[in-house]
Formats: structure tokens, C-alpha cells, sequence
């Protein structure tokens, strides 16, 4: 009975501190995007991690319906974030085509790409350049 539930404490324990990871990031991007905190993100974290730490078995009902959501919607949320997200956002970048690479060339800018000063190189240049 006891090495079923160590079994399971560890895997608890690890999905419960990555969910209060990524609500600890996801409460940084939200606060440094608009500019204000969302106060309950940061007490939920809290809570989640002194679960994870202490009794993880106590929220393993969070994780079991977070596994069987997982399961029963991951293809209808995939093909929803594709059709909805990734198709229109394509299009768009078809219809404007942005220019992200400047396709004119530059002579005032420093680069590596540009010509070597000495056409040949000897065995002393590559012993000077350390």
C-alpha cells in the first residue's frame, strides 16, 4: 500500500510545482504586458506550492481532472488553436507580406559577412589571434 502511494507522490509533487511555475510566468507576462498584477494568481502559486511540498496527495484530484480534461479535449482545443490562431494569422502574413529580412544591401554597416582586410592567411595569424 505504501509503494502505490510513494508511487504516486512524486509525479503528484512534480505536475503540482510546474502548475505553480506556470502560473507564477503567466502572472509575470500578464503584470509586465498590462501593466497590472493579477492578485489572485500569486496566492493560488503560493497554496499550490505548499501542497506540492507538503501533502501533494491532498490535490491529486486537481491533477486527475486536469488529466481527464487533457484527455477528453486536446484534440477539439488543437484543432480550435489551429483554425482559429495559426490559419488566420498565415493569411494575414501572406496579405501583407512584411519585409523582415532588408533585402538591400548596406556598405556603412559593420558585419562579419563583409570582405577580409588580407586576402591570404598565414599559420602566424592564427596562432596572433589568441
Amino acid at each position: 500500500m505504501s509503494n502505490v502511494i510513494d508511487s504516486e507522490v512524486k509525479p503528484t509533487r512534480i505536475k503540482l510545482l510546474s502548475l505553480c511555475a506556470g502560473l507564477l510566468i503567466f502572472s509575470t507576462i500578464i503584470s509586465l504586458a498590462l501593466g497590472t498584477l493579477w492578485p489572485w494568481l500569486l496566492p493560488l502559486a503560493l497554496v499550490l506550492f505548499v501542497f506540492a511540498v507538503f501533502a501533494p496527495l491532498r490535490l491529486l484530484f486537481v491533477i486527475r481532472g486536469m488529466d481527464r480534461f487533457h484527455s477528453r479535449f486536446r484534440k477539439v482545443l488543437m484543432w480550435c488553436l489551429f483554425h482559429f490562431f495559426v490559419v488566420p494569422s498565415c493569411w494575414l502574413l501572406r496579405l501583407v507580406r512584411p519585409s523582415i529580412i532588408a533585402l538591400e544591401i548596406n556598405k556603412k554597416t559593420v558585419s562579419y559577412w563583409g570582405e577580409a582586410e588580407k586576402k591570404t592567411f598565414t599559420v602566424d595569424d592564427f596562432t596572433k589571434q589568441y
